[in-house]
């Protein structure tokens, strides 16, 4: 048996697929945890979600009236729809 079907079999294992997963992401995850190139990389990410709250704000302040008028409207006809059904004619 040669060294690459010992290999092949142990990543045929459940321990040797977690292990192959494991090395592959903290591979690939080195470049991410340098201190030095940490604000370049979440600079942009920060900028971006910052620029998108404003658009969330006026979103949800065009929105709240309607849905505020839909709870309104709701309620009044659950009320009168309890009331009338108390009603026997």
């Amino acid at each position: 048996m040669s060294a690459l079907d010992k290999v092949k079999d142990f990543v045929a294992t459940t321990k040797g697929k977690i292990l192959v997963v494991a090395g592959t992401v903290s591979m690939t995850m080195v470049q991410y945890a340098s201190a030095g190139n940490i604000t370049d990389g979440i600079s942009p990410v920060i900028t971006d979600v910052t620029e998108l709250l404003p658009l969330m704000l006026a979103l949800v302040i065009a929105a709240l009236p309607i849905i505020v008028a839909l709870a309104v409207i709701g309620f009044l006809l659950g009320l009168f729809d309890g009331i009338l059904g108390k009603i026997k004619l």
